[in-house]
């Protein structure tokens, strides 16, 4: 009997098996033989998996943030690949908000504000394949806006007392400060005929 379980492969190997007997007969044969092959060759996978890298599930949509409001976004997660999943941001989020790759959280509360930026989410894989590619990937922007704030005058307008056919002295309305972004002027109704108001110097003039 032969038995056992081969551990390694080996190309045919030609093996030869002899029967002796025991007598003192020297005269006559005592043995028989014949030979055989033995080959070991490596299983055959009878499923084969195939290497297939992550694929995310969705994709993460341009985030608008405000600076001081607080934030809380779970980015979407990947299918596939081969093992567990890694996840990872490139680059840091906006001050005061941190990445949790283990939960895919984006939180925290941006502390200053930020033109959009490109950023760049990717899952990798932790098989050692990497002709099937072993990484997803996807890009989003993140713009941090400014609070929205109303604009405020910086001073008041005394009440004016103007004479026909005299020119007037020249009167500066104040500036305001605050609201976001640029800032425009108007005065109504329109002021008396011959009075003129310029809107980009904030003048009262004629």
């Amino acid at each position: 009997m032969l038995s056992g379980t081969p551990t390694i492969a080996q190309q045919g190997r030609t093996y030869t098996y002899v029967v002796a007997d025991s007598d003192g007969n020297t005269e006559a044969s005592d043995t028989d033989t014949q030979t055989f092959t033995i080959e070991v060759v490596e299983p055959e996978d009878p499923d084969p998996v195939p290497n297939t890298p992550p694929v995310f599930g969705g994709k993460v949509p341009a985030l608008k943030w405000t600076k001081d409001k607080p934030v809380s976004v779970t980015l979407s997660g990947a299918t596939g690949g081969e093992g567990a999943l890694t996840y990872h941001l490139s680059p840091k989020p906006p001050d005061g908000v941190t990445f949790d790759p283990a939960s895919r959280l984006l939180s925290g509360k941006p502390t200053a504000t930020q033109a959009a930026v490109t950023y760049t989410y990717t899952a990798s894989d932790s098989d050692d394949d990497t002709s099937a590619g072993d990484t997803a990937r996807q890009s989003f922007t993140i713009t941090v806006a400014a609070p929205d704030t109303a604009p405020a005058l910086g001073g008041t307008v005394p009440d004016q007392q103007w004479v026909t056919g005299q020119r007037i002295t020249p009167l500066t309305l104040p500036a305001a400060t605050g609201g976001n972004g640029e800032l425009t002027y108007s005065l109504s109704p329109d002021p008396p005929d011959g009075v003129t108001f310029n809107p980009s110097t904030r003048v009262l003039s004629g």
